[in-house]
């Protein structure tokens, strides 16, 4: 029956000898370190190795080829052939598919000054790694259990007819008898144990920093995801607040419109039908009419200007502008308007330059929605004040056009939303002023596109003052602006 040697050995000893698990990386630097004890010191020894495959010998060749120009004899033991360019004196012994050393790696030394076994059983348990294979091992110097090594490596050297190999085994025990081992060796093995464990020991700690690296690494990684994720989630749910907002205000805008349409259009066919009942009073229904389609036109002139205003925004004319002649020429062109509207109406333009880097239409219709909402929430006799005058802020010089009225002022609670779009103010409700709230939105955008700002200041019962922002530009960069233009 065919036994590996550590099969032998525990077969005969049992538990005398203490095995240990070692990995195939370890085996393979203890048996380095008693090779070389051999190569260093140039000890006479016959050897037997043996390991289960024959791309390890590969790995070796060199060091084998050192270890024959030293040692008696190396017998090798593999499962497959060898390369053909052994030394004369390596011999190979190529094992039978069932014999029990194919499952074994094993290094058996005899020399004058020590003589050692080392023999590890594979475990045959699937790893990641080959380095990491298990084999339960046998490390001794004992005289006898190296004793029992060698006779069962005579065994199997009569079961493949080796009888050279045989009686040089033999022989090197009759000239190297077994006994205890140099101190001087012992001790040098003892060191390279050390020394291994201490490089382990070292991986191992450098494994740990870098697993601890890694995991901070990956842990902030996670916080940044996480915040990430969050701030994600906190625009997805004000980008959805805003969704129904808009939903809401497209609703109220639906509405809105749809009330101010129905009414002028049942104003029409009431109308048509009295002309037909009283054709006598076609004077009196006629200025009806005309009031009626007045107030439809004004409408969808409003739904126009939307997109109109927005297509004129992304083609902004810019030169420089005088803010004074623009504000003057709307008074006069709405003088009709507001001698109609019972109001007094005075201006406060201060002397001097009010230039400004401006589309002229877009800031005439800004600010014509201003002098056009207070005529129309203003009741009369009220007054306006149109004003133009200079502000320092910071390093930045401001025309300011601001328009004050005498009106019922707006709420603290509207105030935000008097600039979004569709948006009327209980004013425009109370006085049925026709209208779809898209005035004071159009008049801010104008005024952002031009780095500029449109504030309120306002007090119910005291009336609203609704101001322009924008700023001077310098005479020194005036020429410079118009010729780019």
């Amino acid at each position: 029956m065919s036994f590996s040697l550590f099969q032998h050995i525990k077969a005969v000893v049992g538990d005398q000898v203490q095995s240990i698990k070692a990995t195939k990386a370890t085996l393979v630097h203890m048996s380095h370190a008693m090779e070389d004890v051999v190569l260093r010191n140039a000890i006479p020894a016959l050897m037997f190795t043996g390991f289960q495959e024959s791309t390890y010998w590969k790995q070796e060749t060199a060091r084998y080829r050192e270890l024959a120009k030293v040692a008696k004899q190396i017998t090798i033991f593999a499962g497959k052939p060898l390369p053909p360019d052994s030394e004369n004196t390596l011999l190979q012994v190529t094992l039978e598919p069932d014999d029990k050393l194919r499952q074994e790696w094993f290094v058996l030394i005899l020399s004058e000054r020590f003589s050692v076994v080392l023999c590890g059983l594979d475990n045959l348990i699937d790893v990641e790694a080959e380095g990491l294979r298990e084999f339960e091992t046998i490390w001794s110097f004992q005289p006898d259990i190296i004793g029992l090594a060698i006779d069962e490596v005579e065994r199997v050297l009569q079961q493949y007819h080796l009888p050279d190999v045989l009686e040089q085994l033999r022989e090197a025990r009759l000239r190297y008898p077994l006994g205890e081992p140099d101190p001087n060796v012992v001790t040098h093995f003892v060191a390279e144990i050390l020394t291994l464990e201490s490089a382990i020991l070292r991986d191992v700690l450098d494994l740990k920093q870098q697993l601890e690296a890694s995991n901070q690494a990956l842990e902030e990684r996670v916080r940044q995801r996480t915040v990430e994720l969050e701030i994600l989630a906190d625009d997805l749910r004000l980008a959805n607040e805003r969704l129904k907002e808009l939903g809401r205000v497209k609703d109220e805008f639906v509405s809105n419109i749809s009330h101010e349409l129905r009414t002028p259009v049942a104003s029409l066919r009431l109308y048509h039908r009295l002309l037909e009942l009283y054709p006598a009073r076609v004077e009196t229904y006629v200025e009806r009419l005309k009031r009626e389609t007045t107030r439809m036109e004004t409408l969808v002139e409003n739904l126009l200007s939307i997109s109109q205003m927005e297509a004129r925004l992304a083609q902004a004319n810019k030169v420089p502008t005088d803010l004074s002649r623009i504000v003057n020429d709307l008074l006069t062109d709405r003088a009709v308007m507001i001698d109609n509207s019972g109001l007094e109406v005075s201006t406060a333009i201060e002397p001097g330059r009010f230039v400004v880097h401006a589309d002229r239409y877009q800031i005439e219709r800004a600010i014509g929605v201003l002098i056009a909402n207070a005529v129309h929430y203003t009741p009369a006799p009220g007054r306006i004040i149109v004003s133009l005058a200079r502000k320092e802020l910071g390093e930045t010089l401001w025309a300011v056009v601001a328009v004050q009225d005498s009106g019922p002022g707006i709420s603290e609670e509207e105030q935000p939303q008097v600039f979004e779009r569709f948006y009327r103010g209980a004013a425009a409700q109370d006085t049925y002023q026709a209208g779809i709230g898209l005035g004071l939105s159009i008049a801010r955008q104008v005024i952002d596109q031009h780095n500029g700002k449109l504030t309120l200041s306002s007090q119910l019962g005291r009336g609203s003052t609704f101001s322009i922002w924008l700023p001077i530009l310098k005479e020194s960069d005036e020429a410079q602006v118009a010729h780019r233009a």
